[in-house]
C-alpha cells in the first residue's frame, strides 16, 4: 500500500517544532550557570568517572576544561542549565564521589 506521507519529511519537522514550542511555554528557556569542581585526580580515575556521570547526562565538556591545580588536585569548570531538574541531575552524583572536594557556583559569563 503506497503511503506518501510516510516519505515525506515535512510531517515529523512540524511534530518536532510543536514539541519544541511547548516546553518553551510550560517548561521555559534554560537558565544556564557555572560550575568550578575540585576534585583528587586518584591517578586519573576520578576522571574516567566524572566524564562518565557527564556523559551519562548529556552535560558538555572538553579535555582542556580539567585543569590541575597548584595543591595537585584538578579543577574542571562547566556550565549547565539551573533552571530544569532533568538538566542538573547529574550535580547529585557528582558530590556522591567521595573524591570530589569542592563544587562551587560561579556567575555565568
Amino acid at each position: 500500500m503506497f503511503r506518501p506521507w510516510l516519505d515525506c519529511e515535512w510531517p515529523w519537522l512540524a511534530v518536532l517544532t510543536i514539541i519544541s514550542t511547548w516546553e518553551m511555554r510550560y517548561l521555559g528557556r534554560c537558565r544556564f550557570a557555572s560550575l568550578v569542581l575540585v576534585f583528587d585526580p586518584c591517578g586519573g580515575k576520578t576522571r574516567f568517572q566524572i566524564e562518565e556521570v557527564l556523559d551519562e547526562h548529556r552535560v558538555e565538556h572538553h579535555p582542556g576544561d580539567f585543569k590541575p591545580t597548584t595543591e595537585g588536585l584538578v579543577q574542571l569548570r562547566l556550565t549547565y542549565c539551573q533552571q530544569h531538574r532533568h538538566h542538573k541531575g547529574f550535580l547529585t552524583s557528582l558530590a556522591a564521589l567521595p573524591e570530589v572536594r569542592e563544587m562551587r557556583g560561579e556567575p555565568s559569563a
